[in-house]
């Protein structure tokens, strides 16, 4: 048996596996294992990086105009409850997070 018709089979293999991914991909493992090629390393699940943020609470939840990008409206967010008042009121708009500026403190 040529090596060119072991990395023949492993083509044809790879190119069968989205049929039934599981077995195909076990089949390849043997052939590769016969044909002295070592095995491919799966990567895991891709890393997220997240930025460190302060505390949960509180916040500024910011508006902003779709087209211009411009600001059109600023809300401190104290606690939760405020969090899905403002959801309930402004359901579908688009909303991020200033956590940069802080929030002064609650009037009265």
């Amino acid at each position: 048996m040529s090596d060119s018709f072991g990395h023949d089979l492993l083509a044809a293999i790879e190119s069968k596996m989205p049929e039934n991914i599981v077995f195909m991909k076990q089949l390849k493992r043997v052939v590769q294992l016969a044909l002295g090629i070592p095995e491919d390393v799966e990567a895991g699940p891709p890393v997220l990086f997240q930025q460190p943020t302060k505390g949960e609470f509180p916040q500024w939840r910011v508006r902003y105009d779709p087209l211009t990008r411009k600001e059109i409206d600023r809300r401190a967010i104290r606690n939760m409850g405020e969090l899905q008042e403002l959801s309930r009121e402004c359901g579908g708009l688009f909303h991020e997070v200033d956590s940069c500026t802080p929030v002064p403190p609650r009037e009265g």
